[in-house]
């Protein structure tokens, strides 16, 4: 929501982006590299919004070297240019070791957002998913369970409201479930 900087620097030293701003603001170190962007556009980074952390190779993420960890992060992330993704639905041990990593600095990699994992009606896990969900049963348990999942760290909630599962007709959430998990949501 800035408005665009006209004459702006960025400036980078070593892999991070140190300042932004207009010319006037931002002072060059002396011997600087200048690369004239003059007529082009910089844009912020990207965001990919549908990302999971639910593959082997995320195991054990918490105590992988931080060379391995952050060549996960950049082959999956950050070569594009993603510096924020919102995870929906992955092992809340993977996906919250790696944020309070990157964000302590540990490793290198995106902004992670998530909602932890997913919610679905009873004998809703779909049929790709080698595990039971979780299930909320009625709006008692999306009172419950909700603000519970916000609290270890999700930052929104995923509802499987028709899943795709083994058995037809695929069950489908209540609507007062989802009209309250979408209430505890905050």
């Amino acid at each position: 929501d800035a408005t665009p900087i006209h004459n702006g620097v960025v400036l980078v030293q070593g892999d991070r982006i140190t300042a932004v701003g207009s010319r006037a603001t931002v002072r060059l170190p002396a011997g600087a590299e200048v690369i004239d962007a003059r007529g082009l556009t910089v844009l912020p980074a990207f965001w990919n919004s549908h990302v999971h952390f639910i593959e082997p190779k995320w195991t054990g993420i918490d105590t992988a070297d931080v060379a391995r960890a952050d060549s996960m992060l950049r082959e999956m992330f950050t070569r594009f240019g993603f510096a924020h993704v919102f995870d929906i639905s992955s092992f809340p041990e993977v996906t919250l070791a790696l944020r309070r990593r990157i964000r302590d600095g540990q490793i290198l990699g995106p902004d992670i957002l998530t909602t932890l994992m997913g919610f679905v009606p009873p004998d809703g896990t779909p049929r790709y998913v080698p595990f039971t969900m979780p299930e909320l049963a009625d709006a008692a348990d999306a009172r419950d369970s909700v603000p519970a999942r916000m609290a270890i760290g999700a930052d929104g909630t995923k509802l499987f409201t028709v899943p795709i599962t083994r058995k037809k007709p695929f069950p489908v959430m209540a609507l007062d479930v989802a009209r309250v998990a979408t209430e505890q949501t905050n």
